[in-house]
């Protein structure tokens, strides 16, 4: 299957430590992501980390917001540089990460890497997953901006 990249990107006024473990602990999902729901951790485990994972439901605005169970699984915890962590059942990959500003914020890198199904793998659908998901990147970094910025 093919696949289609992009990224978005905020400077965020909080320390690294802080934006990188809000950012981990994804039971913070539905207050920067407003199209999620019914979150829960099905791994068993207490922490967040590699091979911590969460079920949820995702309120989809393209298809008239018909909710789609979604799986989200961290592969890789390396604080508080990178996150990466992969969400289905359309295969992404999004790989998070975070620089020290010299004014003690942090710079936010979100970069994805999505397979595109067959169905979309036209100039119309590339551009539809593209601008979905840039949008959706750009809402969770702008709130996790504000909801780290106190």
């Amino acid at each position: 299957m093919p696949e289609l990249g992009f990224a978005e990107d905020v400077e965020i006024g909080a320390p690294i430590e802080a934006v990188y473990s809000y950012r981990l602990d994804f039971t913070n999902l539905p207050e920067y992501n407003p199209s999620v729901s019914n979150l829960r951790r099905t791994d068993g485990g207490p922490e967040p980390g590699v091979r911590a994972e969460y079920a949820f439901d995702v309120s989809i605005e393209e298809m008239g917001g018909q909710q789609m169970p979604q799986t989200l699984k961290v592969v890789e915890a390396d604080g508080p540089e990178r996150i990466v962590f992969e969400v289905g059942p359309w295969y992404a990959r999004e790989i998070c990460t975070f620089e020290p500003t010299d004014d003690g914020g942090t710079h936010v890198v979100f970069a994805y890497v999505t397979y595109v199904p067959d169905e979309l793998d036209n100039e119309e659908g590339r551009a539809l997953i593209e601008s979905s998901g840039r949008r959706q990147a750009r809402l969770e970094l702008d709130l996790i901006k504000k909801n780290l910025e106190v």
